[in-house]
């Protein structure tokens, strides 16, 4: 992922990773980081990773979002693919955390 806007106009985004208990609905971790700006014509792609401790036998449900200080109201900031919500929240299929 990058944020590579049209000069000027390059705001700060901030990615959010969380983790849900499908079998209590509570809330296991969440996570933000800033998103470094860079220029469109740089061509660099960065790749995150959110260390998050689940416990074992666990059904999780992974949602990604961005979300920046410069929306206004209701707005949402949509991932480039297809399908995309509405609300801009990517969201995983559960998965199944097993005991190593």
């Amino acid at each position: 992922m990058s944020n590579a806007g049209i000069a000027p106009f390059y705001y700060p985004l901030t990615l959010n990773a969380k983790g849900i208990d499908t079998n209590t609905e509570s809330l296991i971790a969440l996570q933000s980081l800033l998103v470094p700006m860079n220029n469109q014509l740089d061509q660099e792609i960065f790749v995150y990773n959110f260390d998050m401790i689940i416990k074992s036998d666990t059904n999780v449900q992974f949602s990604v979002w961005l979300n920046s200080s410069h929306l206004v109201g209701n707005q949402s900031i949509i991932f480039g693919i297809e399908n995309a919500s509405s609300t801009g929240i990517i969201q995983l299929s559960t998965v199944f955390i097993g005991s190593c």
